[in-house]
């Protein structure tokens, strides 16, 4: 991939993502005034820093949102759940931390959910494990292979070795 910035036939930004090393920088929060448009937001591996701004529950069109592999740290917002258009969501690889918030399980359309390597600690939300239901839609859900984590609706864990890298199990 490559940086882009898509517009659609109303000039209207629906996707948006960065391929370039932004060290340092935080998640914009005037990404909110694109709500009604954005689609696709994807700065993956981008070494963004802080947190997930609360505003990002304002991007209610979003089907893709993709902040994995950066250096995010503090809580997944619960603001999260209010977007219910969201099929993928990655945010792995970051230091984020505090319980997965139960209001993912409003995701409803949500297919592919990636938590792992992270420091979140606590059970997986009921909520969210309904979505595994077989009337659910959600097929793909990695998360740590830790005991702070306790999944039992998770596919694959993963597990940081100093010597091999990662190391995912299907569960």
């Amino acid at each position: 991939d490559s940086d882009k910035i898509e517009c659609n036939a109303l000039g209207q930004v629906t996707q948006i993502g960065f391929d370039s090393d932004l060290v340092g920088q935080s998640i914009p929060r005037d990404l909110a005034l694109l709500g009604s448009s954005l689609e696709e937001l994807n700065f993956s591996y981008n070494n963004f820093r802080g947190s997930i701004p609360t505003q990002i529950g304002m991007l209610t069109k979003l089907q893709t949102l993709r902040l994995d592999g950066n250096d995010l740290s503090g809580v997944v917002p619960t603001e999260v759940g209010q977007l219910t258009n969201l099929k993928y969501l990655w945010l792995q690889v970051n230091r984020l931390s505090g319980q997965v918030p139960s209001e993912l399980g409003n995701l409803s359309q949500l297919e592919t959910l990636y938590l792992d390597r992270n420091d979140l600690t606590g059970a997986m939300p009921e909520e969210v494990c309904l979505l595994r239901t077989p009337d659910g839609t959600l097929s793909v859900l990695y998360t740590d292979c830790k005991e702070e984590v306790q999944c039992d609706c998770c596919t694959v864990c993963c597990v940081d070795d100093s010597i091999l890298g990662s190391i995912c199990t299907e569960i």
